[in-house]
């Protein structure tokens, strides 16, 4: 699954409006493909302090957990509020900034922080898509229509993949 928009982190970081009750995170590659879900902190009252900045850290998969290429560059994190009525404004600001710059330092980026109410949600990052937002070093998705043809289909999506299967060693008959 591509993330392509706040709200695709927000059916992720909330599955189930019933019973998602810790801090919930989101992990993504560099492509915005996600990697993994994980709740770092299953009780969760809503403080962003020293302690649940390293469960945080703590919790994002090693480099050495996943392929290289599926290192995360992003993160989303989410939890439970018993009204959204008072965010944005809610939300402490300087723990967000702190939240930022630790993860900056490990060369990850936060999409936001979404909080959740039963009817509402509101989040410190983008809610909808990507593209409407001044976040110039996200990738971007793009949509190929078809029809493509299996042997020859030149388009950006398909040239690689068939270059790849050109390039992989013949099959042994069985």
């Amino acid at each position: 699954m591509i993330i392509e928009a706040g709200y695709d982190l927000h059916l992720l970081l909330f599955p189930d409006h019933s019973s998602s009750e810790g801090l919930r995170m989101v992990c993504l590659d560099a492509n915005l493909r996600v990697t993994d879900v994980r709740t770092p902190i299953p009780a969760f009252a809503g403080v962003l302090d020293h302690s649940a900045l390293d469960s945080i850290e703590a919790a994002i998969p090693d480099d050495d957990d996943l392929a290289p290429q599926l290192d995360t560059r992003f993160v989303g994190l989410g939890y439970r509020v018993t009204a959204t009525s008072g965010y944005p404004e809610g939300f402490d600001w300087e723990r967000v900034k702190a939240v930022e710059e630790r993860l900056a330092r490990r060369g990850i980026q936060l999409l936001g922080i979404q909080v959740c109410d039963d009817e509402s949600w509101a989040s410190t990052g983008p809610m909808y898509s990507f593209e409407s937002y001044a976040l110039d070093d996200l990738p971007r998705a793009i949509v190929i229509p078809g029809p493509h043809p299996f042997a020859s289909c030149e388009c950006v999506a398909c040239a690689p993949q068939r270059q790849r299967l050109r390039s992989a060693p013949p099959m042994a008959a069985v």
